[in-house]
């Protein structure tokens, strides 16, 4: 079992939540999907999160990589 900090944990949460509200702004607006739009979002939205997480999430986020991988 992988175990997450709650900073990355945090992180993940804030992102899903900005695709989703992205999501449905181009559900209802019939807007077109724009990936950069999208990172703009999250900066916009998070600015303050991101710059607050340590440099130790980034290691396990990348650990956690390793390991999906190892495991399929």
């Amino acid at each position: 079992m992988v175990e997450l900090d709650d900073d990355v944990l945090v992180a993940l949460g804030a992102g899903f939540a900005t695709l989703w509200k992205y999501h449905w702004r181009c559900v209802i607006d019939a807007e077109p999907w724009i990936p950069s739009a999208v990172l703009n979002m999250v900066q916009h939205d998070h600015n303050v999160l991101f710059s607050t997480l340590s440099f130790t999430a980034g290691a396990q986020a990348h650990n956690l990589a390793l390991s999906d991988n190892n495991i399929a």
